[in-house]
């Protein structure tokens, strides 16, 4: 069984120091900030990951406790700046053992990401904190480790992008967390019946499925054909009350014709 790790960028109740010198918060971000996304990602590539049953899946906060011996190490990360829609998608990995080792799987989510973000690119390790972030230190993989900056949170066009493919919240479905855990069984088995198809592009991935589709079909045509008996029903009773009203009008024309002839 193949074994991944999963950081969450800078999630937990006490922040990750970063160099060790600064407090790192993370991307303020336009809707939500970085620390809040993250978790929503992980957790959903966790997910489908796991349910394949061919892969271990190690979830990690901002807070290493242990050195992790697995294959892969993806951190997951959104980027800020301070001139906003200066930055873009990016990809960290350090040089490797040997040299250049990571940078397959990067290639890899390079390729996959690229077919959907519209959006700039930055160059592989475009900054010091890319290169040298402080997670390798806390993983030891065979085959890649890596952190993957999905765009910039603080750029008005990115953000509103983003937003929607991160998701709702933890434990709900994200397109980049299933896009995650595309890539990361297509690397770590690669030509293998995994179960987790590529997602697509998201216009189509948030349609229901088929057959759920059905279902809804289904539904909204008895709810239409309840709202249509319900007319049916109304229209009914405002016949048989306007009957009755039509009865009791003739029947008092009667009683006075009666009381007419005896007088």
């Amino acid at each position: 069984m193949k074994s991944v790790l999963l950081q969450a960028g800078h999630e937990g109740t006490v922040r990750n120091s970063g160099s060790g010198t600064a407090p790192s918060y993370g991307a303020g971000g336009i809707a939500r900030p970085e620390r809040e996304m993250t978790p929503i990602v992980r957790t959903w590539a966790a997910k489908l990951l796991r349910d394949t049953g061919l892969f271990e899946v190690i979830e990690e906060d901002a807070f290493y406790d242990q050195v992790y011996e697995v294959d892969l190490a993806v951190s997951l990360h959104f980027d800020g700046s301070g001139t906003p829609c200066a930055s873009g998608a990016s990809i960290g990995y350090p040089a490797g053992d040997p040299p250049g080792s990571n940078r397959p799987a990067a290639d890899l989510w390079r390729a996959i990401y690229d077919d959907i973000w519209p959006f700039r690119w930055k160059k592989d390790n475009f900054t010091d904190n890319l290169r040298y972030y402080y997670g390798y230190r806390w993983t030891s993989t065979s085959d890649a480790e890596m952190l993957i900056e999905f765009g910039e949170i603080s750029c008005p066009e990115q953000d509103a992008w983003l937003q929607p493919r991160v998701g709702d919240g933890e434990g709900m479905p994200s397109y980049l967390g299933h896009l995650v855990a595309f890539f990361v069984a297509e690397r770590l088995e690669p030509g293998v019946e995994h179960g987790i198809e590529h997602p697509g592009m998201y216009e189509e991935w948030i349609k229901p499925p088929e057959d759920r589709r059905e279902v809804v079909d289904i539904l909204h045509n008895a709810l239409v054909s309840n709202e249509r008996a319900k007319r049916d029903v109304f229209d009914a009773q405002q016949l048989l009350s306007d009957a009755l009203e039509r009865i009791h009008r003739t029947e008092m024309r009667i009683n006075r014709a009666l009381r007419s002839l005896e007088s």
